[in-house]
């Protein structure tokens, strides 16, 4: 119907209920949201906000479930949560990830004006710590002075030290260029921080992986995609024998889970920063230092790692005293 003025006089003048709409579509909106962060996030963490959006709208067709915003209630939340638990078997700090990015979206919302209802700001997801992958010293320097006999694997070995020898990120070694190396440091700028003219001071390993591709096609150093790097790591690593038997725990909902298996199965392109802030810590590093070095912006991603040292000097006191 077209919105006449006699349409309007013959509507006002009828006893008849006129009916508005102020809903706003959810997911439209978090589309918004998302569009809206991309000048000022990175890129990874829209991408996992877009992961999770896609995950809610699998969740609401799954379940028959027409979301808008006044149904994000607590029945909500539990059948969410029960959702991803029991039939998904979500981790719970990724369950955790999934309510603080809802969360964020519904704070702009409301701000916006597309929502009215404050439900949502009961949610709460906890979190356990997770166990951290690295390689001890002796593992890691195994793991440096191998001879494969293949360049690829020799490629990726260095580059996956690289790391754990500068404690710069997957993503930043990848954007590595010439004018980011002088001759004792790399200069480069953060993508996860944001930070400009990070420097980081080139040791002695570090160093030698850099000469050895001085002057060759791979200078400063060999690129491989994510997806095939995770998989050759683990084969460098097998073969450099770094395969005794290691176990991880987790958590979906209060049940806690555990997979053991040889440890050079969960080495990926994330352990080298652990690796390097690990042992760091290990060598007497001052704590102050790693973090200025490695771009720790938050004291309690240090925590972390302070426990684990602790562990691990714990364990080798009972070797050497029993």
């Amino acid at each position: 119907l077209e919105p006449t003025k006699d349409l309007f006089i013959e509507k006002f003048d009828s006893n008849e209920k006129i009916e508005t709409s102020n809903e706003f579509d959810f997911f439209k909106c978090f589309t918004e949201y998302i569009d809206k962060g991309k000048l000022t996030k990175t890129p990874n963490t829209i991408k996992g906000q877009i992961t999770i959006k896609n995950y809610l709208e699998f969740f609401c067709e799954e379940n028959a479930i027409a979301l808008t915003f006044d149904k994000i209630d607590d029945d909500f939340f539990e059948v969410l949560r029960d959702y991803s638990y029991l039939i998904k078997e979500m981790k719970q700090n990724y369950f955790a990830k999934v309510i603080k990015v809802l969360k964020s979206f519904l704070n702009w919302a409301t701000e916006k004006g597309y929502n009215t209802e404050r439900d949502f700001e009961k949610f709460k997801a906890s979190e356990h710590d997770i166990d951290i992958i690295y390689l001890t010293f002796e593992e890691l320097m195994k793991l440096y002075e191998k001879d494969f006999g293949s360049d690829r694997l020799s490629q990726v070995r260095d580059f996956y030290c690289m790391g754990c020898f500068t404690g710069l990120r997957f993503s930043d070694l990848s954007k590595l260029h010439l004018a980011n190396i002088s001759e004792d440091h790399i200069i480069l700028s953060i993508q996860k921080t944001k930070t400009q003219n990070h420097a980081i001071k080139l040791n002695k390993y570090a160093k030698a992986i850099l000469e050895k591709y001085k002057g060759t096609i791979y200078e400063p150093l060999p690129v491989i995609s994510p997806q095939k790097f995770n998989e050759y790591i683990k084969d460098c690593c097998e073969l450099a024998e770094i395969t005794q038997p290691f176990t991880i725990h987790w958590f979906v909902g209060n049940k806690k889970k555990t997979l053991t298996q040889p440890k050079c199965k969960f080495i990926t392109s994330h352990t080298a920063r652990k690796t390097f802030i690990t042992n760091s810590l290990l060598l007497g590093m001052e704590p102050k230092a790693i973090k200025k070095i490695a771009n720790i912006k938050k004291d309690a991603v240090l925590d972390k790692y302070m426990k684990v040292t602790e562990a691990f000097t714990d364990e080798q006191m009972d070797k050497a005293w029993g």
